[in-house]
């Protein structure tokens, strides 16, 4: 089962329609407390989360200065550490930034 929507950020971005990972997550979470998944629907599944470039470009666009990129990355990975804690036990996040900045 794939419970994704593409083009969003850990925080708001400028891509206004689909909801935000927290947002998101909540969503999944309301599916079990509605009962239309169970906690065994997915007890063996693993979660995976990518994290790419649309927290980025936003935060360009608002006129982020390199200074503060660090600081914004910081916030970036805590945030989706957070919201990692938010979902079940076997939990893969993976971030494009790192895989660019490897090569």
């Amino acid at each position: 089962m794939s419970f994704a929507f593409s083009g969003t950020g850990v925080f708001e971005t400028l891509n206004l329609g689909p909801p935000n990972m927290t947002t998101h997550i909540d969503l999944f979470q309301k599916e079990i407390e509605d009962e239309v998944l169970t906690t065994s629907d997915f007890i063996n599944s693993v979660v995976p989360v990518s994290v790419a470039v649309n927290d980025y470009i936003h935060y360009n666009s608002k006129n982020g200065s390199i200074q503060g990129l660090p600081s914004f990355m910081s916030s970036v990975v805590n945030q989706t550490i957070t919201n990692g804690g938010m979902l079940y036990t076997r939990l893969s996040i993976t971030s494009a930034l790192e895989m660019i900045h490897d090569h």
